[in-house]
């Protein structure tokens, strides 16, 4: 058994995931896991160096991105045979979720600093939020009045 808990109870884990439930209420709620690993690397490394790391993974991610979307364009009309389109296109995709993952591992260490993390839930609590608002095609909360 595995020491890996949910950050929020109201957050189920469905084998072995975890299975958000939709809030759109005033409490901000997480998503992201309290894994013991993530404070021993953080504490291994230091703050300094993981923020970043943080910049690198991005970087990471950003071009894993941009490949497998540009991939997915021009395999359109090519001349490949399409096993060799079906493979790429699999190494495209594990590549840009392996840089996810990467991403998410350094997001999940930034917000151990409970500070941070209060900060950054209230900000993704007020951009869901607005989201939704536009969505449904109503003015921001502080473009109101």
């Amino acid at each position: 058994m595995t020491d890996i808990k949910p950050v929020r109870a109201d957050i189920p884990k469905i084998n072995g995931h975890l299975g958000a439930k939709p809030n759109f209420g005033p409490q901000p709620t997480a998503i992201l896991l309290e894994d013991p690993r993530l404070r021993k690397i953080f504490k291994h490394y230091g703050g300094h160096l993981q923020r970043f790391q943080l910049i690198e993974e991005c970087g990471e991610l950003t071009r894993a991105t941009s490949r497998m979307m540009m991939h997915t364009e021009t395999r359109i009309g090519s001349d490949r045979p399409e096993d060799e389109l079906n493979q790429e296109a699999v190494d495209d995709y594990m590549a840009w979720t392996g840089e996810i993952a990467d991403v998410l591992i350094m997001i999940e260490q930034m917000m151990l600093d409970p500070g941070i993390r209060s900060v950054v839930l209230t900000q993704r609590e007020y951009k869901l939020k607005r989201t939704i608002r536009r969505i449904n095609g109503l003015p921001d909360e502080d473009q109101e009045g």
